[in-house]
């Protein structure tokens, strides 16, 4: 049955709100509306519709996110974890006390690991180790620095030497957590730190780690009364404030959420002004609080702190984009060019490789009523995805469809990232495998005439290679390089290694 696209009515405010992934409004609104590599191709017909895709992952892309250290999307979609405030979990530091004699190997190590040449460091554990093998610092050390260059598998490793040697080794427990949380093995993870809290139940960053790993697991109640006792063993510990704050949140208790991330900020300074070393990331939650209620004055406000704390914040950048975009469709307000800036602001800080700024930036550019650059923005977007993403295929129909009910957030909201929380009262989504089928029913009932464009062709191709229809993506692939004469070199790499995957073996 061809597609009839539907009549939105245009309303003046939000009409339906909801929370989603965790912690982040959702919004479903109306407003009045104005080079991948093609061997990461993977084909297979007979394959289950409910099956899920894997990232392949820019080995770069952790020098691309933010300081603050929020794991973007891509890598949450990758690894399976949550990605959300302070999402990596804190190691147990080794305290660096230069003696007044000659530092030894470790000792020296430590001093270069501790400046970040993590390189350098590792020969001098190597050394200590060949000494002594039995050196547990040693061993810890390299350990840490391992798991700061993001060798995890390697860290964990060294972790468990260490407590072959000394199993009372509450530190080496509470970094083996850390390694197997960033691993993924959320189970092997929490008995670390519960192995830790045995040994030294006053532990906060253990405490906190924990909390962590529960929250994944989606034991909020038991994940706030971890991040609660990390607070009383260290009253002034903010990304336990904030991290508290995001569990009150994903279980709808707003007030306590704003009184944690408000806490998360410390005492302000004589004056009411607020400490010159800020906390960005509280901020950032106030800001997002705000505007699920609609107080978008105060959330850009909180935005803007957040940025001017942290210049390097792509998804400060990208929420603020955000509340401009709603505002200015909802309010009238003259601010979407400033909202298009924001959005690629947020893709400048990620060089480039931040497929959300990119979807929502082509959101933008469709009120603005730039159809080709919008386009061409969620193709970016798609490209970086791999064709995963439902939403982003969603909304570029919406935008083909001159429809005006988009789907807009950021990595808290994404239903096809399961390393986002849910809200106990919300059920789960789809797989993305299964949403993309529907979707692409939807696409092959519009009209021709809205397709007829290059991008649009390519996405509806990498979407169909996705779910496993070869035929059907080859297709739209073929199509796309006759609307662009040939000259679209990245859908002929796909669709040439779409037809050998194609191709009976010899």
């Amino acid at each position: 049955m061809p597609y009839a696209p539907r009549t939105t009515p245009i309303v003046a405010s939000l009409c339906f709100l909801a929370v989603t992934g965790g912690y982040e409004t959702f919004g479903f609104w109306w407003v009045r509306g104005p080079d991948q590599n093609p061997s990461s191709l993977r084909i297979d017909p007979t394959a289950e519709r409910s099956r899920t895709t894997s990232l392949r992952i820019d080995p770069t892309i952790s020098a691309r996110t933010s300081a603050l250290r929020v794991v973007p999307i891509e890598i949450a979609q990758k690894r399976g974890i949550q990605q959300v405030g302070e999402a990596l979990a804190r190691t147990e530091q080794q305290v660096i006390t230069l003696p007044k004699r000659q530092p030894t190997l470790t000792e020296r190590a430590a001093v270069l690991a501790a400046k970040g040449r993590y390189q350098e460091a590792i020969p001098l554990y190597q050394q200590a180790l060949q000494a002594n093998p039995k050196a547990t610092e040693a061993l810890a050390g390299w350990g840490r620095v391992l798991l700061e260059l993001g060798r995890e598998a390697d860290a964990r490793d060294k972790f468990l030497a260490v407590l072959a040697l000394n199993p009372r080794d509450a530190a080496a427990q509470v970094n083996l957590g850390v390694a197997c949380y960033r691993t993924g093995d959320i189970d092997r993870a929490i008995q670390a730190y519960q192995a830790a809290l045995a040994i030294s139940p006053r532990l906060a960053n253990a405490h906190f780690n924990l909390g962590m790993a529960q929250s994944h697991r989606g034991e909020l109640e038991a994940a706030i009364a971890s991040y609660q006792t990390a607070i009383k063993l260290r009253p002034q510990f903010r990304e336990a404030w904030n991290n508290l704050g995001l569990l009150y949140e994903a279980l709808g208790d707003l007030e306590r959420a704003e009184q944690a991330f408000r806490a998360a900020l410390g005492k302000p300074v004589p004056g009411g002004r607020e400490p010159e070393a800020g906390y960005a990331l509280a901020h950032y939650n106030l800001g997002r609080l705000y505007e699920k209620r609609a107080a978008y004055d105060a959330a850009i406000r909180e935005f803007q702190t957040a940025v001017r704390q942290q210049p390097n914040f792509p998804e400060a950048y990208l929420n603020l984009g955000n509340v401009r975009l709603l505002r200015s469709q909802l309010k009238g307000t003259p601010e979407l060019d400033a909202a298009i800036e924001a959005f690629r602001k947020a893709i400048a800080l990620r060089q480039g490789l931040y497929p959300l700024a990119y979807e929502n930036l082509a959101i933008a550019l469709s009120f603005k009523g730039d159809k080709p650059a919008a386009l061409a923005a969620y193709r970016t977007a798609f490209d970086q995805y791999e064709g995963a993403s439902a939403d982003t295929f969603e909304n570029l129909l919406t935008t083909l469809a001159d429809e005006t009910q988009f789907l807009i957030g950021n990595e808290l909201t994404r239903s096809d990232n399961p390393g986002n929380l849910r809200p106990v009262n919300q059920t789960a989504t789809k797989p993305g495998t299964d949403r993309l089928l529907e979707l692409l029913e939807r696409y092959a009932g519009l009209p021709e005439a809205l397709k007829e464009q290059p991008d649009v062709r390519y996405c509806a191709g990498r979407a169909y290679i996705t779910v496993g229809e070869a035929e059907a993506a080859r297709n739209e692939l073929r199509r796309g390089l006759e609307l662009a004469e040939g000259r679209d070199a990245s859908a002929r790499e796909l669709l040439h290694a779409l037809e050998a995957t194609m191709a009976p073996p010899p």
